[in-house]
């Protein structure tokens, strides 16, 4: 009993520790950051200042990404988000798409959606809305050039596919932090990691499938209701 009662102390000690160094990090990545973009717009650097420059900044970007998504996993873990209301999904899905319309274009991505709406959860409008933006931000980051995406939604499931390259890490693996394809670009590998925080805090569940070069994640808000068709081989994660 004296064991079992310290190691949940340890634990949580534990987690405390992480959110704490996360957060204090935050405050001198964001100062360094913001002087490195002031280094970068003067236009008294040399062009081999610039290229010592723009590494540094590069590295710096991404660790505070790093440490935003350390931070939010840790407060979900932690039941932060506990506050909730009634969430329209369906308008989620419908900003998301606006606020990324560029990056749709810059690709040259067809998108097609069927929404039988409107479709509200009860959640955190935070992390629905996380939910929500890390699930359109996978489909376009990892999407082709001339590719499309797929978005159905209804009140039991949300289906987001889209084009894109043979997945090149095992799929069992694929909501596991730091996991990302070896063409993740500038990604973090915590997107779909995330994703799957919300997931299990909700209880939902996510499925993933692949049918020739199309990448398929289908969200279930209602577990014991049924899903959408899928083929054999999905994986449920």
């Amino acid at each position: 009993m004296r064991m079992s009662k310290k190691i949940r102390r340890d634990y949580f000690n534990l987690k405390e520790f992480n959110e704490n160094a996360s957060h204090e990090m935050q405050t001198p990545l964001a100062i360094i950051n913001s002087k490195l973009e002031l280094l970068v717009q003067s236009e008294k650097l040399t062009e081999d200042q610039m290229h010592l420059i723009k590494p540094v900044y590069e590295a710096t970007t991404r660790m505070s990404k790093l440490n935003q998504g350390l931070l939010l996993i840790s407060k979900i873990d932690n039941n932060q988000f506990s506050s909730t209301e009634t969430i329209g999904i369906d308008k989620i899905i419908e900003k998301n798409l606006d606020n990324f319309e560029e990056f749709l274009q810059m690709k040259n991505i067809d998108v097609q959606k069927e929404i039988i709406g409107p479709v509200t959860l009860t959640m955190n409008k935070i992390l629905a809305e996380i939910l929500i933006s890390n699930l359109i931000t996978n489909s376009i980051k990892h999407n082709v050039q001339n590719g499309n995406i797929t978005i159905l939604l209804n009140n039991k499931n949300l289906t987001i596919s889209n084009t894109g390259q043979t997945l090149s890490i095992d799929p069992r693996k694929l909501f596991e932090r730091f996991r990302k394809s070896d063409r993740g670009g500038d990604s973090v590998g915590l997107g779909l990691a995330i994703v799957k925080e919300i997931i299990n805090l909700y209880q939902f569940t996510i499925e993933y499938f692949l049918s020739e070069n199309i990448h398929t994640l289908v969200v279930t808000f209602h577990p014991d209701g049924k899903s959408v068709d899928q083929p054999e081989d999905t994986l449920q994660i």
